[in-house]
Order: C-alpha cells, then sequence, then structure tokens
C-alpha cells in the first residue's frame, strides 16, 4: 500500500543507525509519525458503523464502533483497515474484542478511545492475544499501527476457572507483524491493566509489540501499564515486551519510550518473574544482520514481587554477533524482588554491547554480558546490591550522584586475557563505593575522591587536576602514576596507607606531620619508586616547637633514588614551626631532617636542674670573695 512510506521508514532508520542514541530516538518517532499521516492520507472508503459493521469490511475501510457493544470485531486478510473504538466493548472468555489476523493486514491500525473491557479471559489459541489484537504473517514488508489514546481503557482479567485452557500469551494489547523487513508502532496514552489472580500456565502482558525488522513503543506521560499476578507461577508478568523476530534483511531495531507509570507487580515467590519493560531478540535474523535496542525512560518503570528486572534483554540463549542496548534513564527504574531484585538485567549468550546512561534513580542491581558495556553515572542515585558487568573492555563513569553498592568490573583486574574494565571517577566528589575486578582505576577532571576500602587493579591513576584521598589504614594493589594529588594528612598522623606496587608520576603528595612529637603520615610502597617525581607536602597539623629530630614520611621496599621526592616547587628545604627541614633519603626511606642529615640539628642544649646549682654556687663564691675584698 505504502511503498514510499515504507522506503522513508528503511532509509531513515538506517541512517539513524549510525547517528548518537539522541537522534536515533529522533528519527525513529519522526518516521512513525510521518507514515501514520501518510496512511490516513491513503486510507479509502470511509465507513461508518455503531459496532454492528460486520466484521471483514472491505480493504481500506475506516470503522467507528460507539456505544456499548459485546459483539467482536475482526479483520481476516484485509489490508488498510482502520477500526477506532470511541464506546464501551465487552467480553467475555475467549471471545477476543477487535481481532485482526492473516497474511495481508498491511497499513492497519487499531484505535481505542473509550473503554475495552475483557472478563474471564482465557486464550486456547497458538498466538498471544489481547483485548485489542493484530497477529499476521506475510511474505512481503508490512507497516501497521495500534493506539491507546488518552482516555482509554484496556481492563483484562483473567479466568481462573480456566487456567489449564491457556496456551498462549494474554495482554492488554498485543500486536505482532510477520513479514520480511516489517515494522509495527504502538503507543499507549490511556490505561492498560491486566490481573490474574489464579496459577494460569501463561504469560500477561500489558503491551505485546513483534515485527521482524522495526518496533517502536510509546508509554506516554498520560499512560499507565499495570499488571498484576496474584498467585505463584512460574510464566513472566511484564508491562512492556519489544521483540524483534527473524526475517529481516536489514539492520533491525526496537525503540521503548517510557513517560508514563509501568507497574509489574508478582506475588512474593521465587517461581514468579515480573519484568517491567522486556527487550528480546531470540532469534538469529537473516544473514545475522546488526540489532539496536533503545530504552529512553523519563517516567516511572517498576517490577515487584519474587524473582524482579525493572528492565530485561534477553537473547533466547543465541550469541549474536553485533547487538547493541542503549538505555538512556531520567526516571526511575525500581526492581523491588523478596527473592532478586534487578533494575537492569542484560541476559542471555548475547555479545550485546550496552550502554546506560543514567541522571536518574534506579534501584536494585545491575547486571550487563558479555559486552563492551558502557555505564555514565550523570547524576542521581542507583542503589543494588551489585553492579555486575561481564566479560569484555567495559567502563563506569562516575561523574556526579550517588552510588550503593558493590561496582564489579566483571572477571577479574588482570588485562592478561586483553580485557581491560576502566573505573573513571570523572569531576566526582565524594567517598568511592566499594569496587573490585577494575584493571583500571582514574581518579580525572578535578574530581577529588576518598577511598576507605582497600582495593585491587592493574593501575590506579590521578591526572593533573585530580586528588584521591587515601584514608588511615588503605592498602592499593596495583601501580599508581600520580600525576595529580594523593592526600593523607590525617588531624593526628597516623595515617599509614600502603601501595603494593611501583610508584611514578609528577603529581603531589599530601601529608600531615607533627615535628613537636616527631610524627607524620606515612606512606609505604612495596615496589619501586624510580624515574618518579613526587612533591611531598608536609602539612604542620599544630604549632608545637619542632624538636629537630629525623620524621619519617615515606618507606620504601623496593628501588628508590634521589629525586623520586621532592619538597614543593622542586625544593629539597621546608621551615616547619621554626626549624629548617631537608627532605632526605636515608637507605631507602625518606625523612624529613633538621640541616639535611639526621640528628644533625645543633640546638642549644637547655640547661638542666644540676647545671643551674653549678652556676649558683659559683656565684656565692664570687659574691664572698667580693666581700672579702671590700672589708680588707
Amino acid at each position: 500500500m505504502l511503498p514510499s512510506c515504507w522506503n522513508e521508514v528503511a532509509k531513515k532508520k538506517g541512517k539513524a543507525m549510525n547517528n548518537s542514541r539522541f537522534v536515533r530516538r529522533s528519527n525513529a518517532w519522526c518516521i512513525r509519525i510521518a507514515c501514520a499521516a501518510a496512511i490516513m492520507i491513503m486510507l479509502g472508503s470511509k465507513a461508518q458503523a455503531a459496532c454492528d459493521f460486520p466484521s471483514n469490511p472491505p480493504a481500506n475501510s475506516v470503522v467507528t464502533c460507539s456505544g456499548v457493544t459485546t459483539t467482536p470485531f475482526q479483520v481476516d486478510n484485509i489490508p488498510g483497515v482502520q477500526v477506532t473504538n470511541t464506546g464501551t466493548w465487552n467480553g467475555a472468555g475467549d471471545t477476543f474484542l477487535m481481532d485482526f489476523r492473516g497474511a495481508d493486514l498491511t497499513d492497519s491500525v487499531l484505535i481505542n478511545e473509550g473503554v475495552m473491557n475483557w472478563t474471564d479471559a482465557f486464550n486456547p489459541t497458538n498466538a498471544s492475544r489481547g483485548a485489542m489484537s493484530k497477529f499476521f504473517n506475510t511474505n512481503q514488508a508490512t507497516f501497521a499501527e495500534a493506539y491507546n489514546r488518552p482516555g482509554g481503557i484496556l481492563d483484562v482479567s483473567l479466568d481462573p476457572a480456566q487456567a489449564s485452557a491457556n496456551a498462549s500469551a494474554i495482554g492488554g494489547l498485543v500486536v505482532q507483524s510477520r513479514g520480511p523487513n516489517g515494522a509495527m508502532v504502538a503507543s499507549n496514552q490511556g490505561q492498560i491493566n491486566v490481573a490474574s489472580s489464579a496459577g494460569d500456565d501463561v504469560g500477561i502482558y500489558g503491551m505485546i509489540v513483534r515485527a521482524d525488522s522495526t518496533v517502536m513503543v510509546e508509554n506516554a506521560s498520560s499512560g499507565s501499564i499495570t499488571v498484576e499476578r496474584g498467585v505463584p507461577n512460574a510464566n513472566f508478568s511484564v508491562g512492556i515486551l519489544a521483540e524483534i523476530l527473524d526475517d529481516s534483511t536489514i539492520p533491525v531495531s526496537a525503540v521503548i519510550d517510557n513517560s508514563g507509570q509501568i507497574n509489574a507487580a508478582t506475588s512474593n515467590s521465587n517461581a514468579v518473574v515480573g519484568v517491567g519493560v522486556y527487550m528480546r531478540q531470540r532469534l538469529p535474523t537473516i544473514g545475522n544482520q546488526p540489532g539496536v535496542h533503545t530504552l529512553d525512560n523519563t517516567g516511572t518503570i517498576e517490577a515487584s514481587g519474587g524473582t524482579v528486572a525493572g528492565v530485561l534483554f534477553d537473547d533466547g540463549g543465541n550469541a549474536f554477533p553485533d547487538i547493541t542496548v542503549n538505555i538512556d534513564n531520567s526516571g526511575s527504574i525500581i526492581g523491588n524482588g523478596a527473592d532478586f531484585s534487578s533494575a537492569i538485567f542484560i541476559d542471555g549468550a548475547a555479545i550485546a554491547d550496552t550502554s546506560i546512561f543514567n541522571t536518574g534513580q534506579m534501584i536494585g542491581s545491575v547486571f550487563t554480558s558479555s559486552g563492551n558495556d558502557i555505564f555514565e553515572m550523570l547524576s542521581g542515585q542507583i542503589t543494588g546490591e551489585f553492579f555486575v558487568f561481564g566479560d569484555g573492555s567495559d567502563t563506569f563513569d562516575l561523574i556526579d550522584g550517588l552510588v550503593s553498592g558493590l561496582l564489579d568490573g566483571g572477571d577479574d583486574a588482570d588485562s592478561a586475557d586483553g580485557m581491560i574494565d576502566a573505573l573513571n571517577f570523572d569531576t566526582f566528589t565524594g567517598d568511592a563505593p566499594e569496587f573490585v575486578n577494575w584493571e583500571s582505576v582514574n581518579v580525572i577532571n578535578s574530581a577529588a575522591v576518598s577511598f576507605a576500602t582497600d582495593f585491587t587493579t592493574e593501575t590506579f591513576s590521578t591526572d593533573a587536576t585530580g586528588t584521591a584521598i587515601f584514608t588511615d589504614t588503605l592498602a592499593v594493589t596495583g601501580d599508581v602514576m600520580n600525576d595529580g594529588a594523593i592526600d593523607m594528612v590525617s588531624p593526628d598522623t597516623t595515617g599509614t596507607a600502603t601501595i603494593i606496587g611501583d610508584v611514578a608520576g609528577t603529581g603531589a603528595l599530601e601529608l600531615g606531620v607533627n615535628v613537636g612529637s616527631d610524627r607524620a603520615d606515612v606512606l609505604s610502597i612495596v615496589g619501586d619508586t624510580s624515574g618518579s617525581s613526587i612533591a611531598i607536602s608536609p602539612n604542620s597539623v599544630d604549632l608545637q616547637l619542632a624538636t629537630g629530630n629525623d620524621v619519617l614520611v615515606v618507606e620504601v621496599t623496593g628501588t628508590t633514588s634521589v629525586g623520586d621526592f621532592t619538597l614543593p616547587d622542586g625544593s629539597t628545604m621546608q621551615e616547619i614551626n621554626g626549624v629548617t627541614y631537608e627532605l632526605s633519603l636515608i637507605g631507602s626511606d625518606w625523612f624529613l631532617t633538621a640541616s639535611g642529615s639526621p640528628g644533625g640539628f645543633n640546638a642549644l642544649p637547655v640547661p638542666t636542674l644540676s647545671t643551674w646549682s653549678l652556676v649558683l654556687l659559683i656565684g656565692l663564691f664570687l659574691l664572698v670573695a667580693l666581700v672579702g675584698i671590700r672589708r680588707s
């Protein structure tokens, strides 16, 4: 029907694949709007009906149903039909309400602006069904749409007495386009409610949207999707399922835009799986086409109950060669499970490169797969037990916000396997979360980060503007490149941080010193410092008069040389509390020494009590002598 419109879909989607995530998303929704407009212009006859219009109208018909009806409306193998419900539509059992099916449903449109109630629902067919449903197989490229408009309500409740009769999934809005390079658009701007109170052996869904090439799903700011399962069941309970099928010869994409409310609530049993948004590509496309799955969330996505995931991507156990998952969250993604909770779970054998950008809230753990993954924490808050990255070279950029939970880079902290995971504290100011299995840990771009928990890495670095704050007994296992600052200043000068590895760089080492008690914070290096040029900056913690005794500041178990450490500005001398100290290398340790050598400070001794007694005695003798002379 619309070859020029479809060419535009393919052309624009192909361009979008190569652009940024924002451009790709904008293009996808522009395509949907453009195609919808073209369909409306090119539709043919405009028969009006009050839901007594017979099923299977002529091709390209526009049908409006109003009033109250219990009669199902079916379209079998007829292209270009648009059906709009503005009234109240009631159905029960296995009587589907608005049901399109067949081999040729190209350019068909389903719209609900009223109320559609499907009570005591069950589905004995071999295909997913909903209050609004479209299911077709064809051998040509197709484009079709389904909309639940503002004020529209899709209400589905399953029949507990027919639990064993269900053969396939049940949902509110269920649309599927099976055709090479086919596309499907679905939008919810109203309410979708699906509820089950029995142990139905079937998945229940708010929306199911499937196509071979392009899937575009919207839950608008006015939209709400609630899926509730009240008893344990091993099947899924899902807010939105967006799935790419297998019959595509071009790159595939699925775009989900949520600015509304999605809630998948299940019973508190580990046999129940609840998912807010489910992205899936479980079959290989023709020629293993690359696939991009994108979620833009500005609303709320929540899954609660037993085993839950706010967002799930699944490849069906197939290792596809070129899959990308993009998640941009500025709203809330919540996984609140009694047995297992994840905000985001990238599952299966997929070598999926995952990019997550967060400025909102995430509650629950995050798991990615074996691709090269990126997580940018731009602001907001993420709270979970674990944030686990799989095999691959992964990057976590902590820029701002609060992270509560263990950051796990994946397999290990050794780059011998060719995988290098990087944890970057980029402009971030605050406490570092606990972390493991990162080959590279970096404090960059004016970040100031406090480290309180021992960690292991291959390389820890500060750039020229970064500050790493080491707490009293911190142990860092790995080589350190310090071009910024390591701050160990403690108020009682008892800091004893340890680096088990080599140290290099041209930055600063900030230490607290108490020259009145011959004490300082001490950095212990179990490794070499050759070739470095680090400026030790002693910070006096009180005004007590200096004793002039030697003060240990750095001890090295390894090779160290003159010039590896200096005082600020490259000098070797600094006055502290009235005494000039020199930084001296003695053996393999570095000391602050008065006059430049151990014990070299030649201060006048303080007179003792016996000394004062001798002076007094001599004075008495002199006084007696003077008196005798005068008398003579």
